[in-house]
């Protein structure tokens, strides 16, 4: 289903990458919901993997304003 652009308030968290300990993931969560991002089996509500903590946000803030899928 395309969701198009989110609106109302979003929360972007970083956390460590659960098949990489010295990388970094996002989750995403609005409206109550968090995003089902099923990337990894450990932690389906993370996604990417990602060198700093600032990639991870910027990637997640992207997430949030793109035109893309969520499962």
């Amino acid at each position: 289903m395309s969701r198009g652009a989110m609106k109302g308030k979003h929360n972007v968290t970083v956390w460590y990458c659960p098949t990489d300990p010295s990388r970094y993931s996002f989750s995403l969560t609005y409206g109550g919901g968090i995003c089902n991002f099923r990337e990894f089996v450990d932690d389906p509500y993370l996604s990417g993997s990602y060198t700093t903590p600032q990639e991870a946000l910027e990637a997640g803030i992207a997430e949030v304003k793109s035109d893309g899928q969520i499962s």
